[in-house]
């Protein structure tokens, strides 16, 4: 009889568990169907000559004016298609077998953003201020350099060949002083009047290469010369297909497989898109990539003006509303892409969704303490943090209307199952 007592009560148990699976998988297919949250898939479009190009010159210093720092040495794998640092180094800095170091070189006012998915076709706008853009329906560009934008546009010879946001976005670091360029007068590069002076240097010096002569003949056959859309395009080409990331637990879980997922990782997908309201800015099947917020992030180190303040999309679109206002990252890999925000000013997962829940006064408790290690061991300086509470006002005042209202309220196990979904359900 007990026995009999004992199988009945677990084939209940065992009942109860089913029906609060399907309950939790009834209400993320609502979820996923409403806010059009699919499966990522690669991209199609695949060229072997333009990747094998565009791979090659990805991780080649002979881009930068000085020959010293690639695409992949601010982008890489080992430090999830980032660096790793909260801040950027300019293009002086050191190697050394730990990772990048400061040398003569300076600290750049914005975290080198991560690179998982960045082909994505949705993506019409690149850098954290979004000031490339590309209008995908009438094949225009909106980028710092003039002759690329507009219907009719100077350098047509470069906009024609460049077939995206991200291709455009590849012209910009190898002409930024800071970034690759070197300071004027370091090379020959360096000291080129324009940036179309500049671009057209690159490509001969590319084109001196008997190697990159043949890649180029192979990725465009039939190509009588070449230009700087050339190299960027293959660039963007290579990015778009070796950077995906399509295979998360998520990813499969969307495709149909319902035990991608543990329970705790579906309650959290439930509280990222209900209670925890980050679907508001990470939506769509990227989870993000294709708006701008501020949701008033600490700023530390340099930023881009003499006060150390950095305002963002401000400075692309002059409006007062987009002070302050970031690019929302998307979320795949999010694991291996910390320190986190467009300065880098959080170093876990923790830290940010603490940031979130203490709304926009979330600021005027920010602890900058982690940043030690870094400043000792990598800048070699300590690091400005924004204590000026007139400035942390003026952020608040644009802040997304979530963050000004305090919006977000989570218990512990709502906060646990929300972090099992964003570092282990997205990453590959």
């Amino acid at each position: 009889a007990f026995m009999k007592f004992l199988i009945l009560s677990l084939c209940v148990f065992s009942s109860s568990i089913a029906l609060a699976n399907s309950a939790l998988d009834t209400r993320l297919k609502q979820i996923s169907s409403r806010a059009g949250l699919t499966a990522i898939e690669h991209p199609k479009g695949y060229n072997e000559n333009l990747y094998k190009l565009g791979g090659t010159l990805f991780g080649d210093r002979i881009l930068s004016g000085n020959k010293n720092i690639s695409c992949m040495d601010c982008h890489s794998l080992k430090q999830g298609l980032g660096d790793g640092l909260p801040l950027a180094l300019d293009e002086g800095h050191i190697f050394t077998n730990e990772g990048r170091k400061k040398a003569k070189g300076k600290i750049l006012g914005r975290h080198s953003p991560s690179l998982f998915n960045i082909g994505a076709g949705e993506l019409s706008h690149m850098f954290w201020d979004g000031r490339v853009a590309y209008d995908d329906q009438a094949h225009e560009f909106y980028t710092p350099e003039a002759g690329l934008n507009g219907e009719n546009p100077k350098y047509s010879d470069i906009t024609s060949v460049l077939t995206s946001a991200l291709s455009a976005q590849a012209l910009f670091p190898m002409v930024d002083h800071a970034e690759m360029l070197g300071q004027p007068g370091t090379n020959d590069l360096s000291s080129a009047g324009s940036r179309r002076e500049a671009w057209r240097r690159i490509t001969l010096r590319v084109l001196s290469y008997p190697r990159y002569q043949y890649l180029l003949q192979k990725a465009y056959p039939g190509q009588q010369s070449f230009n700087i859309g050339h190299i960027a395009e293959a660039i963007a080409h290579f990015q778009r297909h070796a950077f995906v990331v399509k295979d998360t637990a998520w990813d499969q879980y969307l495709r149909g497989d319902l035990t991608a997922l543990s329970d705790l990782e579906k309650q959290g997908a439930v509280v990222f898109a209900t209670k925890g309201r980050c679907i508001n800015c990470h939506a769509g099947r990227l989870l993000g990539g294709v708006g701008f917020q501020n949701v008033v992030s600490p700023q530390i180190g340099p930023g881009l003006d003499i006060q150390n303040n950095d305002e963002g999309r401000f400075y692309v679109t002059g409006r007062d509303s987009d002070r302050y206002k970031f690019k929302t990252p998307m979320l795949r890999n999010l694991k291996y892409t910390a320190p986190y925000f467009h300065s880098g000013s959080f170093a876990n997962i923790d830290q940010v969704i603490e940031h979130y829940l203490g709304g926009a006064n979330a600021i005027d408790d920010y602890d900058s303490s982690w940043l030690g290690f870094f400043e000792r061991m990598v800048y070699g300086e300590r690091l400005f943090v924004e204590t000026d509470s007139y400035k942390k006002f003026r952020k608040k005042e644009t802040a997304h209307p979530i963050m000004r209202r305090k919006a977000i309220r989570l218990n512990v196990e709502e906060v646990r199952a929300l972090k099992a979904f964003l570092m282990d359900s997205l990453s590959q």
